[in-house]
């Protein structure tokens, strides 16, 4: 099928989706309801660990993270480990906010992310199940030695792998509950009620994407941030956004491919962001669409407009508990040149000790409108795929 017919790839678990399809495998689900098997194999994974942690170099600097990087010897018991998932990395100010929200509603938690704290995906859709299964038992390990019994995730494939993973292994992780944030936060709120502490009423209408549905987690988690904005002063559903004539943002043609409409010119991009603008108009005068997912926010925040926003979920939160983060990926990526984006993220690389070059490389992997994968770019063009002749560096090619 050809990119405009597929919805998405999604690493899966066989009893979570179809029987017979396994963790070290992905399913694509077409526009028609028909789905096959294929597996990623063109990527290795410390160029996929790398391609996020990059990008949150270039976003953030070293002492503004919230959250552990590394496992360090537990200094205290809580009662939750927040997995927040690799992709966060790649809009780092939801994972800030995810970390301020939760304390704002009173949890006792420890948040991490990255390799350390990896449901072991990216090595069980390479072939290495082997591998994959002993780095999903060290992350669950680790979740359990800050005395956690609640271990909840932010990436739904993150869920799907562990809760399969404990499933299929009795002594996995005793005593642990595996569930979404989504649902996490959701059955938060109302634990508290009338004592969540709501500083902002957003004033927001909204519009939810039913994007990334192919699973039981993905609808589930979509279907909680519905009840999620309900619950929120000030802030109103009027419906869902559909994709744009040309599809949604946030499909890909592989896993780490870069959108479909990665290689739209000025012209179609404007068309795209007024086709959003028009179902935000017919479906109630929204001015807001949530996403649930950080994929998605990513890649359909690259068609908002002062008209129509795009804001993840726990963003809104954040903004109604008055502890919002500035998107810099949002205010790097409209500047729609990846040299001004090295220079206005100086602060932040510098502050992880990267050279203007290494800056330079993550800001056209990430920032140049037609590429958005995680190639190395080590050849003369620098990472351009303007200037690719090889078609080594992208992913438009071949």
């Amino acid at each position: 099928m050809s990119a405009a017919d597929a919805r998405e790839w999604c690493g899966v678990a066989g009893q979570e989706h179809a029987a017979g399809i396994g963790t070290d495998e992905f399913i694509r689900i077409g526009n028609d309801g028909r789905e096959w098997i294929a597996r990623d194999k063109g990527t290795d994974t410390a160029d996929f660990y790398s391609w996020m942690v990059d990008c949150r170099r270039l976003l953030l600097t070293k002492d503004e993270l919230t959250w552990l990087e590394r496992q360090t010897v537990p200094d205290r018991e809580v009662d939750v480990f927040v997995n927040m998932s690799c992709g966060t990395q790649l809009i780092p100010h939801v994972t800030l906010e995810i970390v301020d929200v939760l304390r704002a509603l009173g949890v006792s938690f420890v948040a991490g992310t990255g390799p350390q704290f990896c449901c072991g995906k990216p090595f069980r859709t390479r072939d290495r199940q082997d591998a994959g299964v002993k780095v999903s038992q060290a992350s669950l390990d680790r979740f359990m030695s800050w005395g956690a019994t609640t271990a909840t995730h932010v990436c739904q494939s993150c869920q799907i792998i562990y809760s399969n993973h404990v499933a299929e292994r009795e002594s996995a992780a005793p005593g642990l509950v595996n569930v979404h944030l989504t649902e996490f936060i959701e059955n938060r709120i109302r634990e508290l009620g009338d004592d969540v502490p709501w500083k902002r009423a957003p004033g927001l209408r909204t519009l939810t994407a039913n994007c990334h549905a192919m699973s039981p987690v993905h609808k589930a988690s979509h279907a909680s941030v519905e009840r999620i904005m309900e619950l929120i002063p000030g802030v109103e559903v009027v419906g869902k956004i559909s994709s744009s004539s040309r599809g949604a943002p946030c499909t890909t043609d592989y896993p780490g491919g870069p959108s479909i409409l990665a290689e739209l010119d000025d012209r179609e991009r404007a068309e795209v962001t007024r086709d959003l603008e028009d179902q935000a108009r017919a479906a109630g005068d929204a001015d807001t669409i949530v996403m649930h997912a950080h994929w998605c926010q990513r890649e359909w925040q690259k068609f908002s407009s002062d008209r129509l926003g795009v804001k993840h979920f726990v963003s809104v939160l954040a903004e109604a508990l008055d502890c919002s983060h500035p998107n810099r990926y949002d205010q790097f990526w409209k500047l729609g040149d990846p040299e001004a984006v090295v220079e206005q993220s100086r602060p932040y690389w510098e502050s992880w000790g990267m050279t203007p070059a290494q800056a330079r490389d993550i800001a056209y992997k990430n920032f140049h409108p037609h590429y958005s994968g995680f190639l190395n770019t080590d050849c003369a063009c620098g990472g351009d795929p303007a200037k690719c002749n090889t078609g080594k560096n992208t992913l438009l090619k071949g």
